[in-house]
C-alpha cells in the first residue's frame, strides 16, 4: 500500500516555466530555455508532461477507493444483513483516467521507462471499468436496498481484485514518475550555474523532494537517528538556498520562497511532534496523521507553484 504521502508524493512538476521574469538572478549559462526535463526534444518534453498531467489528475484515487472499500464496504458484504451504503469507482473517473493515460501513451516521442508503468495502469483501469460500469448505476440508484445487496456480494471478489490491481498499478506509475522526476532534477541541478535562477529553483525542488522521501522513512522508524539526520540535512540545505536566494529577488516576487518556507515549517513541526510520540511505535499513528498530511500538502503547494507559469 502506498505511503500516506501518496502522490503526495505523487504531485509532479511540469517541465516549463522555471525562469520567472521577476527573478533578478542571472539566467543559466546554458540558456534561459533550460528546463527540468531529461529529454532533449520537444516531443519528449510534451510526452513527459502528458504523463505528469495524467498522474496528477489520477492522484491516489484507486488506493483511496480500495482503502474505503476494505474499511467500510467489505465488513457489510461479509455480513448477512442489508447494506447501508455501497460505492464503486464512478464511470466519469474511469473515463477521465483512461483518456489521460491513452493521450500520454500515444504522444509522439521515443519510448521511455515510464511507458510500461503507464500501460500497466491503463490495462488495470480498463479491466476495472468493465466491472464497475455494471455496478455504478446499481450503487448510485441504491439498487442494493432493493435486492439486499445480492448483486454487490455476487460481484465482490471480481471488483475487489480489479480494484487492488488498479491501486497497485497506480502506485507503480507514481513511483516511476517520482524516481524519474528526481533523477532529472538532480541531473539538471548539477549542470546549473551556481547563483543562476535555475540553480535556486532546481535546488529548492531537489531538497524539498528529498526531504519528503526522507521524512517518509523517519516517520515509520522515528527512533533511527541516521534517518532523522537525513531529513534535517535536506531541510538545512533548503533553508540555506532560500536565505541566499531571498536577497536576489525583486520585491514582491516571493511565491516560491513563501511556499518553501511553509513546507519547512510543517516539516519541522512534524519532526518535533514525532519526538513526542510513544517510543517504538509506528509514528504514522492516527494522532500524527494530520501533521503528516499537512506536511505533504505543503509540499504539494510548493510543487504547484512551479507548475504555474510566471511564478517566482
Amino acid at each position: 500500500m502506498r505511503k500516506t504521502s501518496v502522490l503526495l508524493l505523487l504531485a509532479m512538476i511540469g517541465a516549463g516555466g522555471l525562469l520567472a521574469a521577476c527573478d533578478k538572478t542571472p539566467p543559466d549559462s546554458a540558456g534561459a530555455s533550460m528546463t527540468v526535463d531529461a529529454a532533449r526534444t520537444v516531443e519528449a518534453h510534451a510526452k513527459y508532461n502528458a504523463y505528469v498531467d495524467a498522474a496528477n489528475r489520477i492522484g491516489d484515487h484507486y488506493e483511496a477507493a480500495l482503502r474505503s472499500y476494505r474499511n467500510y464496504t467489505l465488513p457489510q458484504l461479509k455480513g448477512a444483513g442489508p447494506l447501508e451504503h455501497y460505492n464503486v469507482v464512478d464511470d466519469q473517473t474511469i473515463d477521465r483516467d483512461l483518456k489521460g493515460l491513452q493521450t500520454a501513451i500515444a504522444s509522439p516521442g521515443e519510448p521511455s521507462d515510464i511507458d510500461p508503468a503507464a500501460q500497466e495502469l491503463l490495462q488495470a483501469v480498463q479491466a476495472l471499468g468493465l466491472i464497475s460500469r455494471e455496478l455504478s448505476t446499481y450503487a448510485s440508484s441504491k439498487g442494493y436496498l432493493a435486492d439486499q445487496g445480492a448483486k454487490a456480494r455476487a460481484n465482490n471478489d471480481a471488483y475487489l481484485a480489479a480494484l487492488e490491481k488498479a491501486a497497485k498499478a497506480e502506485e507503480n506509475l507514481a513511483d516511476t514518475l517520482e524516481r524519474h522526476d528526481r533523477e532529472m532534477i538532480e541531473s539538471e541541478f548539477g549542470k546549473a550555474t551556481k547563483g543562476s535562477a535555475n540553480y535556486y529553483r532546481l535546488g529548492i525542488l531537489l531538497h524539498a523532494k528529498n526531504g519528503l522521501v526522507a521524512m517518509q522513512a523517519v516517520a515509520n522508524d522515528k527512533d533511527n537517528p541516521q534517518k532523522r539526520k537525513a531529513v534535517e540535512s535536506e531541510f538545512d540545505q533548503l533553508q540555506a538556498l532560500l536565505d541566499e536566494r531571498k536577497g536576489k529577488l525583486t520585491p514582491g516576487c516571493t511565491s516560491v520562497n513563501d511556499y518553501a518556507t511553509g513546507y519547512l515549517a510543517a516539516g519541522r513541526s512534524l519532526l518535533q511532534n514525532l519526538d513526542s510520540g510513544t517510543k517504538g511505535q509506528n509514528a504514522l499513528s492516527s494522532r500524527l496523521e494530520y501533521d503528516y498530511r499537512s506536511f505533504s500538502q505543503q509540499f504539494n503547494n510548493l510543487i504547484g507553484t512551479f507548475n504555474q507559469p510566471g511564478q517566482c
